[in-house]
């Protein structure tokens, strides 16, 4: 970290690498909305009979369908996946699925900018959009319209209480 604040500081990007930067982080963010929501259902397969549900964005793009999986991928906003769990413990693991596999998806670019100094940028921004991800989805928070974290639903199931989405008491 501290070698890229030096380059930084001591080179810093052209307009090119600041236009790619700007390109790229729209595309990371879906991308990464897409690996967080396919963790949690990846647990939620394994704990229910029932069908699981991913949404990317509004909810009226493409639809997939494969097997008990269900994918509607349209361009603009967040994520969700729905699912029916069964049982404490595979809630709980569906609900730290998805930072998790945030995190991984981190690492894994992270290491791939490392393998591949042509690539760096491309692949340095998706780290750093995944890490995000995995920060903003694991601290528990709650907010009235925009309902409540990752962290927050693990906390509420740990606890006994009801969770989905946190919006209500």
């Amino acid at each position: 970290m501290e070698d890229l604040l030096y380059r930084l500081m001591m080179d810093p990007p052209s307009p090119l690498e600041v236009a790619l930067v700007l390109m790229f982080v729209p595309l990371w963010e879906a991308t990464a909305t897409l690996v967080h929501e396919l963790g949690h259902a990846v647990f939620a397969l394994a704990d229910s009979e029932g069908r699981v549900v991913v949404c990317i964005g509004t909810g009226d793009g493409l639809r997939f369908s494969m097997g008990r999986l269900s994918l509607d991928l349209s361009p603009v906003g967040g994520g969700i996946c729905l699912s029916s769990p069964e049982t404490l413990i595979g809630h709980a693991l569906g609900i730290v699925a998805g930072p998790l596999a945030s995190l991984a998806l981190a690492g894994l670019l992270y290491v791939l900018m490392k393998g591949y100094p042509s690539l760096e940028i491309f692949f340095g921004v998706g780290a750093v959009v995944s890490a995000i991800h995995f920060a903003g989805s694991i601290v528990p928070w709650r907010h009235e319209y925009l309902g409540s974290s990752d962290g927050w639903e693990f906390a509420a199931v740990l606890l006994g209480r009801e969770s989905g989405n946190g919006i209500s008491d």
